[in-house]
């Protein structure tokens, strides 16, 4: 998703600030599910009413995270061990390199080991942390805990069979999207998820409401992604949340708003860095919709059970760090203009698929971004389905 200097990951990268992207899913930066939504006029000054503005937002949060920071977290550790120090400053497990355009050289982070670096399985450690919603507003209540092992029983975390193999979501994008060039047996996946604790939170009546999106039969909540960031952030160090780990806060049919004055909706999700204390955190948010959360059309299955968690995902395991630049990329059906980083979720927001009953969404490829050609993906592809024909194009005025 476009980086902005809010933070937010919508359904990341249509989910940084956050966006439907960073996406519509899936940012903190921090990263976003939602963004390029147009606000909204709702036409209910309170909850149980209806929501307008029914649009995936890629919102990112700017993480500010440096090449520094994630190497000099590192360097910390051996320090901290030396000094017999409880703390880890570990960072997720992750690679990089470069890539060269027009002259000019991006360097980019992802998770696990590098696809050319051998037969190596990664394994990276998982929390799930439910999160339990009360809206003032009326006391309306939405609880991750209800879909939470439809969360853990997904492909997510479950082996499916994908075109690249039978493994997870995650595993099975990475391993699509390097597939010229990866170790036959290369690998990354998640761990069995850690489930922690429930986090309840109280929405204060300025900053969430809930009603029902026009044309949707399922009532949600929308809560101001801002507000809400900084009470999942809080949570990072209280928990003794490992460094080492991806953190996934898990919502039931809520949706976050990068304005809730306006009733803008929709980032279904985000994932960001965060650095706190020295500490180098990356994690994500996302919401687990019911069928007829969103409206019937071109964007249904944008919030259907896990599609805005398989956008911040991808987006994760691509640009754990919210910083992986890239050239300037346009889509203009999704009304992104001059976006300029690695969020391979925003630019198919709504391009999904089915896999065991759930709606995984489509993700592009590193050589999308990169504009290579011939693309390394598998077959070619520059995103999973094979959906675009070419790489990336910068669009009018970037």
């Amino acid at each position: 998703m476009k980086k902005v200097q809010t933070k937010i990951l919508a359904f990341g990268s249509i989910l940084a600030v956050l966006v439907l992207s960073a996406s519509l899913f899936l940012v903190m930066g921090i990263g976003v599910f939602a963004k390029h939504a147009t606000p909204a006029n709702p036409s209910t000054s309170g909850s149980g009413g209806t929501i307008k503005n029914a649009k995936p937002i890629n919102y990112e949060f700017t993480s500010g995270i440096t090449a520094a920071d994630i190497d000099g977290a590192n360097t910390l550790e051996g320090a901290a061990i030396a000094a017999g120090s409880a703390h880890n400053y570990v960072t997720a497990l992750h690679w990089k390199s470069t890539f060269t355009f027009n002259g000019t050289t991006f360097r980019y982070t992802m998770i696990g080991t590098a696809p050319t670096a051998g037969n190596v399985t990664s394994v990276i450690p998982v929390n799930i942390i439910p999160v339990e919603l009360t809206f003032a507003s009326d006391g309306s209540i939405f609880n991750g805990n209800d879909i939470l092992k439809q969360t853990v029983q997904s492909p997510i975390f479950k082996n499916a069979q994908f075109t690249s193999g039978n493994t997870q979501f995650g595993d099975a994008i990475q391993r699509a999207e390097f597939f010229k060039v990866e170790s036959p047996n290369y690998h990354v996946l998640l761990s069995k998820p850690q489930v922690l604790p429930t986090l309840s939170l109280t929405v204060p009546v300025a900053k969430g409401v809930t009603g029902k999106l026009q044309g949707a039969t399922v009532t949600i909540g929308l809560v101001d992604v801002n507000w809400y960031d900084n009470e999942l952030r809080s949570q990072l160090i209280p928990r003794h949340i490992s460094t080492k780990s991806l953190t996934i806060f898990l919502v039931h049919n809520v949706f976050k708003s990068p304005d809730i004055t306006t009733g803008s909706c929709c980032i279904g999700g985000y994932h960001n860095a965060v650095k706190i204390n020295h500490h180098l955190f990356t994690y994500a948010e996302s919401t687990y919709n019911d069928p007829g959360a969103f409206p019937a059309g071109a964007f249904q299955t944008f919030s259907e059970d896990i599609n805005a968690l398989s956008h911040e995902t991808a987006e994760w395991y691509n640009d754990p760090f919210v910083n992986n630049l890239v050239p300037p990329w346009s889509v203009a059906s999704l009304g992104i203009a001059c976006q300029n980083n690695l969020e391979v979720g925003d630019p198919l927001v709504g391009d999904s698929f089915l896999v065991n009953g759930y709606h995984p969404q489509n993700e592009a490829f590193f050589s999308w971004f990169a504009r290579q050609s011939p693309s390394i993906g598998q077959g070619g592809r520059y995103d999973y389905l094979g959906h675009f024909t070419t790489f990336s194009t910068p669009g009018t005025g970037c």
